[in-house]
Order: structure tokens, then sequence, then C-alpha cells
């Protein structure tokens, strides 16, 4: 005959064995429990402090940027080179190395303009394609045509707005015009000819048509 299985010591079987299992690991449970809450705290208190810098940080920009408007690139390069380094690693400290630039390029100090922009302008961050822009206008300043266009071309490639694109490949397309690469110079204004939509189509075809004439023959 058949014993009938006795469903009541399985039963209180597994309920002492997960009370034994929770009297061995109950501490260790608790532990990482409060861990986590710790690590969570730290977490949202990290996001709040980080907001708040920012905060602190635009603040300060839009002061020292005053002094930037009012042409005392002196003061504005002090004002604007402390909000970088209180503030590195905001959109404040990016935003006050656009104006950094700026100020240094107002008192003639272009290489070190940009190297003020190198930080963002290597970067793929909002302010990138500004920051490679201004730095083709150091370049400039610098005479330096080729190198003033290729970081044009650059700001275009990182740029989101079509429009932007435009300025920026526009700009490119003159200085490499200004550098005598005509080459690189015709591929641009042909590429911003066909795009119908571009704000500089109208202008391109002019440029295009001036880089590529053939002299009248004599």
């Amino acid at each position: 005959m058949t014993s009938p299985v006795n469903v009541s010591s399985g039963d209180s079987l597994s309920a002492d064995s997960a009370a034994e299992w929770l009297q061995l690991h109950g501490k260790r449970i608790g532990t990482l429990a409060v861990a986590a809450a710790v690590l969570g705290g730290g977490f949202w208190f990290y996001r709040y402090n980080r907001a708040q810098n920012e905060v602190r940080g635009e603040r300060q920009y839009y002061e020292a940027e005053q002094s930037l408007v009012a042409g005392n690139y002196p003061l504005a390069t002090s004002d604007l080179q402390k909000v970088v380094t209180q503030f590195d690693g905001t959109k404040a400290a990016d935003q006050a190395r656009l104006g950094l630039a700026q100020a240094l390029y107002g008192q003639g100090k272009n290489a070190e303009g940009i190297a003020a922009l190198k930080p963002v302008a290597e970067g793929s961050g909002l302010f990138a394609p500004a920051a490679r822009a201004l730095t083709a206008a150091g370049y400039e300043n610098l005479g330096k045509a080729k190198e003033a266009a290729d970081e044009y071309r650059s700001a275009a490639d990182v740029a989101d707005l079509a429009t932007e694109k435009s300025i920026y490949l526009s700009e490119a397309a003159r200085t490499y015009t200004a550098a005598g690469t005509r080459d690189s110079a015709i591929a641009i204004w042909t590429r911003l000819s066909q795009d119908l939509s571009s704000s500089a189509a109208a202008e391109a075809r002019v440029r295009l048509g001036e880089l590529t004439a053939k002299p009248a023959s004599r």
C-alpha cells in the first residue's frame, strides 16, 4: 500500500528553510538596502549640486559678458577666465571660453584665443560648431586662410541646423578662395548650388560661375 504524502511536513520544511536563510543572510540584505539608500541619496545630491553649479555659472558668465559687450577686453578676459576656472565642465564654462576667445582676439592675442577654444572645439557639445567657427576667425586674423577654411568646414560638419551648415560652408568656400585652394571652393559651392532648400544656393551659383568662367578669347 502506497504511503500518503505528508504535505504539511513539506510546508513546514520550506518555512524552516526560509527562516534559516533569512537568519543567515538577513543582516547582509539589510546592509545592502541601507547602502542602496545611501547611494540613491548621494546621486540625488550630486544632481542637485550640479544643477546649482550650472545656475551659479550662468549667472557669473552673464555678469562677465557685460565687460565684453562694453569692449573692455582686459577686464572681460579676467572675468571670463574666472568662470572657466571655477565652473569647468558646465555649459557656462563653455560659453565663457567662447567669450574669452573674442576678448583675446580683441587684444590681438589670436593664438591664445584659439587655445582657449580648444576644449570646446574638439568636443561634440552644444557650442562645438560656434567654437570651431571662432577658431577659424582666429586663423583668419593670423593670415592662415587654409587653416581657417578647414575649421569653417569642420564647424559645418558638426552643426545641427541646415541654415547653420550653409553659413559655415559658405565661409569655408570664401576662405578657400582667398587661400588659393580653388578646387575645394568649387566643390563646396557646387554642393550648395544643388541644394535648392539652402539659403546660400543663389550666391553659390554666382560664385561658382565666377570660379569656373573661362577667360574671353581675344
